[in-house]
C-alpha cells in the first residue's frame, strides 16, 4: 500500500514528446481533465515520474508488457477505496486469471485525488536496480504500454482487487516504448472502437481457419 503525500500537480500536455512522454485517450482535442484517460511521464537519472488521470470510479492503471496482450504485465494502478485513492502494484500472470496484488510496492512520492468522478495520481519508481524481479520489470528496457481502467471488486483499503477493464480491448501503445525516449501518443474513442472491431475480425478468422 502507498501512502499519499497530498494532491498531484495539475497535469498539462505542454512539452509532450520533447520534455515528457504523453498518452491521451478520448475525444479529439481533449484536455487532461476531459480525456477519458490522460498520462504523462518524465525520466530523471534512474527514476521515472508517472501521472495518470481518468474519468473512472474504480481504478486507472498502466501495464508494461512484452506484447500487446494481457498477461505477464507489470501494472501500477491508482485505486479508489471509498473516496481515498492509493497507488497499488499488481502483476498480471500468463493468460487472464485476475491481477495479483503485490505486497512489495516500489513506488514513492505518491500523490492522489478523487474529485468530480475523476481519479488522478502521480508517483515515482526507480527504473532498475535491486527492485527488479520477475514481477517488477526493468523499465530501462522497451515495453508496450497498456492503458486500462474499470471497477474494483473489494474496496478493502489495503488490498483492492481490480477487475476486468471496462474497454474490452484497452488502448495499447503502437510500438514498444523506452520511457527515456519521449513519445506523444493520441488515441480517440472512434479509433479504439475500430481497433476492437479489427481484433474481433482477426480472432473470428483464426477460429474459422482452425475448424
Amino acid at each position: 500500500m502507498s501512502k499519499s503525500m497530498g494532491s498531484p500537480e495539475a497535469m498539462t500536455f505542454e512539452g509532450c514528446s520533447s520534455s515528457k512522454g504523453c498518452f491521451r485517450h478520448g475525444k479529439k482535442g481533449c484536455t487532461p481533465m476531459t480525456c477519458t484517460v490522460a498520462l504523462t511521464y518524465t525520466v530523471s537519472k534512474n527514476s521515472v515520474s508517472i501521472a495518470m488521470s481518468a474519468a473512472a470510479q474504480g481504478w486507472v492503471g498502466i501495464g508494461f508488457s512484452d506484447d500487446k496482450l494481457m498477461g505477464k504485465d507489470d501494472v501500477y494502478a491508482c485505486v479508489n477505496h471509498k473516496g481515498k485513492v492509493q497507488v497499488d502494484h499488481y502483476f498480471n500472470p500468463g493468460g487472464y486469471s485476475g491481477s495479483q496484488y503485490q505486497v512489495v510496492n516500489p513506488v514513492y512520492d505518491v500523490r492522489t485525488l478523487f474529485k468530480n468522478g475523476r481519479i488522478s495520481c502521480s508517483f515515482k519508481r526507480k527504473l532498475s536496480g535491486e527492485l527488479v524481479t520477475s514481477m517488477t520489470y526493468d523499465l530501462t528496457k522497451a515495453y508496450y504500454n497498456i492503458y486500462a481502467w474499470g471497477q474494483i471488486i473489494d474496496s478493502t483499503y489495503n488490498n483492492a482487487k481490480i477487475i476486468r477493464h471496462e474497454p474490452e480491448h484497452p488502448p495499447v501503445s503502437t510500438m514498444k516504448l523506452v520511457l527515456s525516449k519521449y513519445e506523444d501518443e493520441r488515441q480517440d474513442n472512434a479509433a479504439n472502437k475500430q481497433q476492437s472491431i479489427s481484433f474481433m475480425m482477426v480472432a473470428a478468422l483464426v477460429i474459422a481457419m482452425a475448424l
